[in-house]
């Protein structure tokens, strides 16, 4: 009997090189040290439930999708008790429904209090439609589109017109404000703030 005939693989390339890019997780890596929020956020979500649940039992189950983690938990011993002792049954899908809706405002919110960073108009407006203080990128994003050698190369005063009509652009979309690069943000960040203690909301800034 003959041997079905097979198809050589394509023999793989292996990279050499620098690494070019990296994702980034985002609370616990990115902004949240001991990624203590997420887990608040569950301890508190379940607690106007009835049920009391400590940040460890919230903890062990991080990096699931949002509902899948309020499964998990509902199927911990503790969980089910205080939930049978409530309801005389334990927890069913549409009580981890109703928990995740009420799970998911609170892991982004007050929205007011957020900023979106982008380089494009589109960043802008996804910003402002969530209720968010926006702000724009002009010299090292898309906008500009240059590399940093053909920007260096740039007359001085083309540099100045294109930020400009850069900026304008932003602005025309809603941008609270704009910056060069990511470089300039921080004292923008501090601005925000200074603004939201004095309770100025990103859609309706005195």
């Amino acid at each position: 009997m003959n041997e079905p005939f097979m198809t050589p693989l394509p023999q793989r390339f292996f990279y050499a090189g620098p690494v070019l890019g990296v994702v980034l997780d985002w609370a616990g890596t990115t902004v949240d040290y001991g990624c203590r929020g997420p887990a608040a956020v569950f301890v508190e979500t379940f607690r106007e439930f009835g049920i009391c649940v400590s940040p460890a039992e919230a903890r062990q189950f991080m990096g699931l999708a949002k509902k899948d983690h309020i499964r998990a938990m509902c199927g911990l011993s503790s969980v089910k008790a205080q939930w049978m002792a409530l309801h005389g049954r334990v927890p069913e899908e549409i009580d981890i429904d109703t928990i995740y809706a009420r799970t998911e405002p609170m892991m982004v919110y007050p929205l007011e209090a957020m900023v979106k960073i982008g380089d494009t108009v589109s960043d802008i407006r996804e910003g402002l439609n969530a209720g968010m203080w926006t702000i724009g990128i002009t010299r090292t994003g898309n906008e500009m589109g240059l590399s940093l050698n053909e920007v260096n190369l740039l007359p001085e005063l083309e540099l100045t017109a294109r930020l400009a009509t850069i900026e304008n652009r932003f602005q025309a979309a809603g941008a609270h404000y704009t910056v060069e690069s990511m470089g300039d943000i921080l004292p923008v960040i501090d601005e925000i703030s200074d603004r939201l203690s004095r309770s100025e909301h990103p859609l309706h800034p005195s």
